[in-house]
């Protein structure tokens, strides 16, 4: 017997709201506007702490183990891919200014 996902559209609804609020938060809106605008964003970030949270509580603790195996996993490759992706920029931004060895240097001294 499958177990049936419960949805929770609500929170989907505001997780869709709080992503542009984030995007919108690094655009750097001019004025007043802007100001205001990343004022009003800044329930974004704790508020996708909380819906974690949320999601992490299991009334079956044998599922726990599994899905943070899962999640750590999924982190890990999430992490790695954004890495090769910033480092690639780097490089290609040092390769056009002609300064690649300065950013390898600046970007793995200790």
């Amino acid at each position: 017997m499958a177990v049936q996902k419960k949805q929770y559209e609500l929170i989907n609804a505001l997780k869709i709201i709080a992503a542009f609020f984030v995007v919108g938060i690094h655009v750097h809106f001019p004025g007043d506007f802007g100001r205001a605008f990343i004022a009003v964003g800044r329930f974004a970030v704790p508020f996708f702490f909380m819906v974690s949270g949320f999601f992490c509580y299991y009334e079956n603790k044998e599922c726990i183990n599994e899905k943070y195996k899962r999640k750590i996993k999924h982190l890990a490759v999430i992490f790695a891919g954004s890495f090769v992706m910033y480092l690639a920029y780097g490089l290609l931004v040092g390769a056009v200014n002609n300064n690649i060895g300065d950013y390898i240097s600046h970007k793995f001294s200790l």
